[in-house]
C-alpha cells in the first residue's frame, strides 16, 4: 500500500510541476484567458515586454522543470493539444519506468521522447510519445529505437574487449 501512495503522489507532482508548465511553455494547452494574450500579440511594445519576461521566467526556473526543451520549429509543425491527465495517464501506464532503460523516473531524471522521432516523420500526437531518463533521451537524439538499440550493443561489444 506504501508504494501505491507514493505513486499518486509522483503522478500529483508530476502533473503539478513539470506537465502543466511544460504544455503551457511550449503552446499545447489552450490558455483559459486566451484573449489576453492575443491583445498583447497584437502590441508589439506589451509582446516585446511579455517575451522578456517569460524568457526570464525560463532562465530561472530551467532546473526546477525538465520538460522545457525546445524545437526551434516547432510553430511550423502542426500544433497537438495534450491535457495534462492524458500525460498523467501515461506516467501512470509506464509506472514512472522509463520505456528504454528500465530506470525509476523522478521529477529531474524524467523527459518527453518521440517514440517515432519528428525528424523522421513522427507527430507530437500523445500515441507517439512516452517518458525516458533525461540521459537516454539525449543519448538518442532522433534516432530510430532499433538504430539507437544497435548503437548501445555496439559500444558494450567494444568495452567489453
Amino acid at each position: 500500500m506504501e508504494d501505491g501512495l507514493s505513486q499518486e503522489k509522483s503522478a500529483k507532482i508530476l502533473i503539478k510541476l513539470w506537465v502543466v508548465p511544460y504544455l503551457l511553455i511550449r503552446g499545447l494547452i489552450i490558455m483559459p484567458n486566451a484573449e489576453k494574450y492575443q491583445r498583447i500579440k497584437n502590441d508589439p511594445i506589451r509582446y516585446k515586454k511579455y517575451l522578456d519576461k517569460k524568457r526570464n521566467w525560463i532562465k530561472i526556473n530551467r532546473s526546477k522543470y525538465p520538460f522545457t526543451h525546445y524545437q526551434y520549429d516547432f510553430k511550423k509543425r502542426k500544433k497537438t493539444i495534450i491535457s495534462a491527465f492524458e500525460f498523467w495517464k501515461l506516467a501512470k501506464r509506464q509506472k514512472l519506468i522509463c520505456a528504454l532503460s528500465g530506470r525509476k523516473l523522478t521529477g529531474e531524471t524524467m523527459s518527453v521522447d518521440h517514440i517515432v522521432p519528428l525528424s523522421h516523420g513522427g507527430t507530437n500526437d500523445i500515441s507517439n510519445l512516452r517518458f525516458v531518463h533525461v540521459d537516454v533521451n539525449y543519448a538518442r537524439r532522433n534516432l530510430t529505437d532499433d538504430i539507437f538499440v544497435k548503437l548501445c550493443e555496439d559500444v558494450v561489444k567494444h568495452n567489453s574487449r
